[in-house]
This record gives structure tokens, C-alpha cells and sequence, in this order.
């Protein structure tokens, strides 16, 4: 039976008894390699992505009741060791509290230095999500900058929506749709299995997203059923939309050219020729990571699964 949550985001560590030095280093050249051809702005979309980010900028606007600056930056680049005030795209300097309602009483989920609160938009009483990170105990600043700076700059009905950033002298604010209707991870394990007719709404939800994102020369990396969340709570799934979440340790790349080194991913959903020593890998690492879910979602087994991460590596 499909038992238990995924292990763990692993490392270069996680993956071999020797680690590989190189791996950080790799990760950051495989983006900054990437950045000039990588930006969302450009490709093969008329007008490129810049207009549609000015656009939906206006539009934030008319929502939050105030402006927004660089709408045409918000790109997903890597960023060159950015500081902790650089880290921001837009709103350095104003009070989420002003803006918005954060009920820290209504958690919505815990991480390692994060919590998911409710929150209220106080010009519309839109519900939102606000994602709180206690700044002192992030482990990686580099990477939590370009985490933000993807997120702002990927728009598609699929994947979670950062509107906006907030930051004080102790946390960082990321203000999110609100998606109430849970994990597919959850859904998963409360029906054993779907039926084909869902599970097949379910995929072309997911393969749209990963589609737009790996057109946009996005990488996400860690696609598993924890991170796609339905928008609405106790409706069919027929009748839902799915959005994948949490670009932690996504990478950006060249069009066609991606080619990454740094071993990373959740064992019971990770490609092998991620695992391999010494190989590099493109964006189709994902499709992979979809294929298992489909195994998942159609009967209810996990297709690699051993005793520990590294049994389930194994096979």
C-alpha cells in the first residue's frame, strides 16, 4: 500500500558516502551560466513574459491598493550573493500589517524555519496565504532569493501564485493564493488509489504546469504529490484545479541546454540519471517524477520503494 510521506529533499550526501564538493558550486553556475538566455522575459513568446509580469503588475495594483516597482525585473534570474535587504523584490520597507490581516493563530503548515498562516487582504478581504520566514534560520539565502524571484515571475493557473514579498528586521513575508483543499499526497492516501478518469484530470493539470514552467527554462526538481495542492476543500476533483508549490531547490536553464550536476530530489520520485556519478541531466528529470505519480495515483503502490532512503535509491 501507498504508505507514509516522502523522505526528505536529499543532498550530494544524501546520494553517496563522499560528498561531492563541487555540488553547490555547480548549482550556482548551471543558473548563472543560464542567465542572460533564461530570463522570462525573452523566448519564444511574442512580446516576451516582461509584458505579461507589467500586466498582472496593474492588476496587483488595483487588488493590494498600492504600486509596484520593476515589474519587467521580476524574472526568474539566479541571483550573485544577495543580501539579506537584496533579497526582496518589491515592498522594502512597508509593514505587511498595514496591508493585510495575518491570523497567526490560523496555521496553515510548519516548516524547518517557516510557518503558513490565513491571511486577509483589508481593501478587498480577499483570503490569502502568507508564508512567514524567520530570517535568522534560513540555511540558504542565495537560494531563497532565487526561489522568490521564480515564483514572482511564473504566472499559469497551475502553479501557486507569489503575489508579493514583505520584509522587517526579523522576517520575510511571502503573500501566496490560498490553495484550502490539501495535499494530492493526502488525497492519495484517503482513497488508496483514483479512477482513471480522475487521475487523467489530474496529469494533464500537472503536465500544463510543468510544460509552462520548463518553457519558461524552469527546472523544478522535486516533483512529488506534497507539493500540488488543490484549490478548494470537499469538491471533486473533476471540479478542482491543482497547483504545484515549492520551488525550493528549482533551477533555472537555457532553452534546450539545460544541464545540471547537483544531486537533488526525493528518493521515492527522483529520475535516475539524476543519481548517476558524474552525469548531468536536463529539465525531463521531472517527467520523470510525473510518471511515478501517475503509478501512484492508478494503483495505489509506489514503484520504488525500499526500507530506507538509500534501499529506495537502490532500486
Amino acid at each position: 500500500a501507498f504508505m507514509g510521506k516522502s523522505g526528505s529533499k536529499c543532498s550530494n550526501e544524501d546520494y553517496s558516502s563522499s560528498s561531492d564538493d563541487g555540488g553547490s558550486e555547480d548549482e550556482r553556475s548551471e543558473t548563472s551560466e543560464a542567465s542572460d538566455a533564461s530570463s522570462l522575459e525573452g523566448g519564444d513568446n511574442p512580446g516576451g513574459k516582461a509584458a505579461l509580469c507589467t500586466r498582472f503588475d496593474i492588476w496587483r495594483s488595483r487588488v493590494f491598493g498600492f504600486d509596484f516597482q520593476n515589474a519587467s525585473e521580476l524574472k526568474a534570474r539566479p541571483s550573485a550573493g544577495p543580501t539579506m535587504k537584496a533579497m526582496i523584490a518589491d515592498n522594502s520597507g512597508k509593514n505587511v500589517d498595514a496591508y493585510f490581516h495575518i491570523d497567526r493563530k490560523s496555521v496553515l503548515g510548519t516548516g524547518g524555519f517557516a510557518t503558513v498562516c490565513l491571511a486577509t487582504t483589508k481593501t478587498t478581504g480577499r483570503k490569502l496565504a502568507v508564508k512567514c520566514i524567520l530570517k535568522a534560520k534560513i540555511p540558504d539565502k542565495a537560494r531563497l532569493a532565487d526561489e522568490i524571484k521564480t515564483m514572482l515571475a511564473l504566472d499559469h493557473p497551475n502553479i501557486i501564485k507569489l503575489f508579493q514579498t514583505f520584509e522587517d528586521s526579523k522576517q520575510i513575508y511571502l503573500v501566496m493564493e490560498l490553495c484550502a483543499g490539501g495535499e494530492l499526497f493526502d488525497v492519495i492516501v484517503a482513497q488508496d488509489k483514483v479512477s482513471e478518469s480522475d487521475a487523467a484530470i489530474i496529469m494533464q493539470q500537472m503536465f500544463r504546469a510543468v510544460n509552462y514552467m520548463h518553457e519558461a527554462g524552469v527546472c523544478h526538481r522535486d516533483i512529488k504529490p506534497e507539493n500540488f495542492l488543490f484549490t478548494q476543500k470537499g469538491v471533486p476533483i473533476k471540479s478542482n484545479t491543482l497547483k504545484i508549490v515549492d520551488f525550493g531547490i528549482a533551477a533555472v536553464f537555457e532553452a534546450r541546454k539545460a544541464s545540471f550536476t547537483s544531486r537533488l530530489g526525493t528518493p521515492f520520485y527522483v529520475a535516475p540519471e539524476v543519481l548517476a556519478r558524474g552525469a548531468r541531466y536536463n529539465e525531463k528529470a521531472d517527467l520523470w517524477s510525473c510518471g511515478v505519480i501517475l503509478y501512484v495515483l492508478l494503483s495505489g503502490q509506489l514503484p520504488f520503494k525500499g526500507h530506507d532512503d538509500p534501499a529506495t535509491l537502490a532500486k
